[in-house]
């Protein structure tokens, strides 16, 4: 039976752990939504210059463009990154609770 202290102890890590994974989700939720805006956003840029590719503003269009999907990337990457990150938060809390229930 563990005493009061250690038990005390063992919900603070407990509660740290899972504040640090529900943020992670939550962050990764939000990356990905910010995707998705990127995407439409490249949808409508690929269509504007479909209508009006020779008009002088397309450059514009162009560059814009392709700085989202650069940052499409690389949103992929830092979700990818921080789903690793989940899922190390993800073992600790297993670990944390298999061992806290013996």
């Amino acid at each position: 039976m563990k005493n009061d202290k250690q038990t005390k102890i063992y919900d603070e890590i407990y509660k740290e752990l899972m504040v640090n994974y529900q943020s992670l989700e939550e962050t990764i939720k939000q990356k990905k939504e910010e995707k998705n805006v990127l995407k439409l956003k490249n949808e409508l840029y690929n269509k504007c210059l479909d209508d009006h590719l020779l008009e002088k503003g397309s450059k514009f269009i162009k560059e814009h463009l392709e700085e989202n999907k650069q940052k499409v990337k690389d949103i992929d990457r830092e979700v990818e990154e921080l789903l690793i990150k989940k899922d190390a938060f993800r073992i600790e809390l297993e670990v944390f609770q298999k061992e806290f229930r013996d």
